[in-house]
């Protein structure tokens, strides 16, 4: 089976092919989220991709993106509005460059590195398994928005595992009375309202097989 961090590499890729060949008109398509095109979809997953990026090398600097997130909710909407305002190319080849280097630098974190977020801390592959997450849900959007049916795969699997190990987990002292969705929203920054399609695709989904261990959760970020 695949790593986290590949999987996201892949979920990234198969977005990338939905949108490479699209024109401008395609590019300012309005997506199930209001108010967001494709554009802002994208320009959203490049900036999260670049401040998760900040927070594994240098997390000083990434204190500045959870205090003006703090301060507004409103930061995450601007920060896309900034990127999707960029000329096309010029936004795809900052998302291609920055998830690249995020996947890279997960890739060589210690297991064990503690990685500031906007919820608690996580683990590196905690981290993995959040912009793949993040990666598939907005795809998800970008592909209502084209019409195009995509068929749920294995790279799902640690994403149902987030909802699905704080009802197994030993160390959970609510298991059996926490909403299952309470272990994904610590991974992920304030939310942007998914799309209907990527709640769909979520409920067909198939889940994650049983675990047998708190430390083998890719949500086990603390």
């Amino acid at each position: 089976m695949m790593s986290t961090s590949a999987a996201f590499r892949v979920e990234a890729e198969d977005l990338d092919r939905l949108v490479a060949g699209l024109g401008e008109d395609g590019w300012l398509r309005d997506t199930p989220a209001p108010g967001w095109t494709i554009a802002h979809q994208i320009g959203h997953l490049a900036w999260t991709d670049e401040v998760a990026l900040q927070a594994l090398i240098d997390p000083e600097a990434f204190a500045d993106q959870t205090e003006a997130v703090r301060r507004s909710f409103r930061h995450v909407d601007i920060s896309a509005g900034h990127r999707a305002a960029l000329a096309r190319d010029e936004l795809l080849a900052g998302w291609r460059e920055g998830r690249t280097r995020l996947a890279d630098a997960l890739d060589a974190a210690g297991p064990d590195a503690t990685v500031p977020w906007f919820g608690p801390p996580m683990r590196p592959r905690s981290m993995a398994t959040a912009r793949l997450m993040e990666t598939w849900a907005h795809g998800q959007d970008v592909a209502d928005a084209l019409g195009v049916q995509r068929t749920p795969t294995d790279r799902l699997r640690d994403i149902c595992h987030l909802g699905y190990a704080p009802v197994t987990s030993p160390t959970a002292s609510t298991a059996t009375s926490r909403p299952p969705t309470s272990s994904a929203s610590s991974c992920c920054p304030p939310p942007v309202r998914p799309g209907r399609g990527a709640l769909r695709t979520a409920r067909t989904a198939s889940p994650a097989a049983p675990r047998t261990s708190a430390s083998s959760s890719p949500s086990a970020g603390t």
